[in-house]
């Protein structure tokens, strides 16, 4: 076998990957209604009965969370702040792998609460348009 003929191969595997997974997402759909509706009846259920968690021994448990949110309704605003005051832990709302690679890599420790690895993998990627038609 030759680089041409495994990356043609690899290609085709991914496409018929592509299809089987939509099909799969087309079948899936009405599970995923079903279960949504049953999770908003076991959240309105728990509020009408003022209950903080619903354990179901050998099941699973519903609990309630807080989800935070965090949009920017003014730009301008938004990143005047940041600039003038250095707050560029305010961007994003996750571990930024490239900064946490730089902290560690500047103070020879990790960051407290982030796991970080590192693996070489070998990636395949797709051709572009201009590629392919030569």
């Amino acid at each position: 076998m030759d680089y041409e003929t495994a990356m043609k191969r690899y290609f085709n595997a991914k496409r018929a990957i592509d299809l089987i997974e939509a099909e799969a997402a087309e079948k899936a759909k009405p599970e995923k209604e079903k279960m949504m509706l049953l999770a908003k009846w076991m959240e309105a259920k728990a509020l009408e009965d003022g209950l903080k968690n619903v354990p179901v021994k050998g099941v699973g448990t519903g609990y309630w969370a807080v989800s935070t949110s965090a949009t920017v309704a003014n730009p301008e605003a938004f990143w005047n702040f940041v600039r003038e005051n250095q707050a560029w832990d305010l961007v994003e709302n996750r571990a930024s792998s490239k900064a946490v690679k730089s902290f560690i890599d500047a103070h020879n420790a990790p960051v407290p609460g982030v796991n970080f690895g590192q693996i070489q993998v070998f990636k395949i990627k797709t051709a572009s348009s201009s590629e392919k038609e030569q």
